[in-house]
């Protein structure tokens, strides 16, 4: 998320209130839905990636070879890898590994979305 984005939430009813509800105004069983704007973002700023996976414009010359690589992989392979990825994100490892797992993982979201 960078400054100025807006995301919409939904809570199903089993991870908020249940079926007990919060009366008056959350009947039991419903969704909660939030929507968040972020409007500043203090401390150190990530720039929002601009790789476009279709064309690598705006890739690093590193994103854009990786992309190369996997453009090559079926919708399906590239869904694993994504599971893959999703389960080495827990574990420990140095901050410049997890920044580029993290960017991988966007890369083939993207990527999966193309295919």
């Amino acid at each position: 998320m960078v400054e100025g984005d807006k995301w919409e939430m939904y809570i199903p009813s089993e991870l908020g209130y249940g079926d007990r509800g919060s009366p008056p105004k959350i009947g039991g069983g419903d969704v909660l839905v939030f929507t968040m704007e972020i409007l500043k973002i203090n401390g150190d700023k990530v720039p929002a990636n601009k790789c476009d996976v279709a064309s690598l414009e705006g890739c690093s010359e590193k994103e854009a070879e990786y992309l190369k690589k996997k453009k090559a992989s079926s919708k399906d392979d590239v869904a694993t890898e994504i599971t893959r990825l999703e389960g080495m994100s827990s574990k420990p490892m140095a901050s410049d590994k997890q920044a580029w797992l993290s960017k991988r993982l966007v890369l083939l979201r993207k990527l999966k979305d193309e295919l």
